[in-house]
């Protein structure tokens, strides 16, 4: 009997009409974006600067514990993965702060039309039309948060590890040659190749369709809120900033490697004729020197007749 009223009262709280502010749901989806889109830039430099960290100095990024054999207790490995969750999660925490004053922006409001209807519209509250909120905090500190400095930040970043990458990966080149291990050298070069095409092509992406949403934003602040098309424009930059990484690392990494895997199937197989040519070219050389071709014991039995018929002429 208890369960069933049990099961009554869950069914009763789940169906239950709970009240829908759209006030707060408005503000908070509003700052979450916000939030959302200022912590995905943070962690895009965090992920740019550990890429360079492991590529200017990769002995220093080794950790004790990734080439010790030895079984790792539960309470070092809670340890490990908090310390590399602190700074994404500090990251997230700072943004979500400075970002904080976005949840009130906008507003939910409920006006009586001519027809004495009432009409549902979102309007801007009066943090929109603070002169010193729009210049200082949305002209000036979030879009260099959001965007201008951490584009600076991530150019320089990616630029200095692509310098870092050619600088190794010439050095290896030497190595290579010298050990005459050249197709290995060949692949590693169209790899690099590929890799730097590939980040430069990410960068200038990033640099575009990052850059000119916050313009556009900047220009319908300056203007008003009379440029609506501005505002769609502007958001379909920024989903095709996050929708093309794939696009990049599925089918244009898929054609650099498909190209740099035919050019090195081209390779094996000059390879394989140039050595068949000259193997051919040995084996006529061989076939064309007839001294060669006289076994070394009818030479000794020559030498020999010759040595007793000259033996036999001197006794007679």
């Amino acid at each position: 009997m208890d369960e069933v009223i049990g099961s009554h009262v869950f069914v009763l709280w789940f169906r239950s009409n709970i009240p829908y502010n759209p006030l707060v749901a408005q503000a908070l989806l509003n700052g979450l974006l916000a939030c959302a889109y200022m912590a995905s830039t943070w962690m895009l430099i965090y992920v740019t600067a550990q890429r360079f960290m492991v590529i200017s100095r990769p002995l220093s990024f080794l950790s004790h514990s990734s080439l010790s054999v030895k079984k790792v207790p539960r309470s070092s490995a809670i340890r490990s993965v908090l310390r590399q969750i602190k700074i994404p999660c500090a990251l997230s925490v700072v943004s979500a702060l400075i970002s904080f004053p976005c949840s009130f922006e906008w507003s939910f409001e409920v006006c009586i039309g001519q027809d004495s209807k009432e009409i549902e519209m979102v309007n801007p509250t009066s943090l929109m039309t603070n002169k010193s909120y729009i210049i200082l905090y949305k002209t000036i500190i979030l879009p260099l948060l959001q965007t201008f400095g951490p584009i600076v930040i991530i150019s320089f970043l990616t630029i200095q590890t692509l310098k870092k990458m050619k600088r190794s990966m010439d050095r290896r080149a030497l190595i290579l040659i010298e050990q005459g291990k050249g197709s290995i050298f060949f692949s590693d070069r169209d790899k690099t190749k590929s890799l730097q095409l590939i980040s430069s092509l990410l960068l200038s992406k990033f640099v575009i369709l990052r850059c000119f949403p916050t313009v556009l934003e900047i220009f319908k602040l300056i203007q008003g809120n009379n440029v609506s098309g501005l505002t769609k424009f502007a958001d379909l930059l920024i989903i095709l900033n996050s929708a093309t990484n794939s696009f990049v690392f599925v089918v244009v990494k898929a054609a650099f490697e498909t190209r740099r895997l035919r050019k090195a199937r081209e390779r094996q197989r000059l390879f394989v004729a140039k050595t068949a040519e000259e193997i051919f070219r040995i084996s006529r050389f061989l076939a064309s020197d007839k001294t060669l071709l006289v076994p070394k014991n009818n030479n000794e039995d020559k030498q020999s007749l010759s040595v007793t018929t000259n033996s036999d002429e001197t006794s007679s």
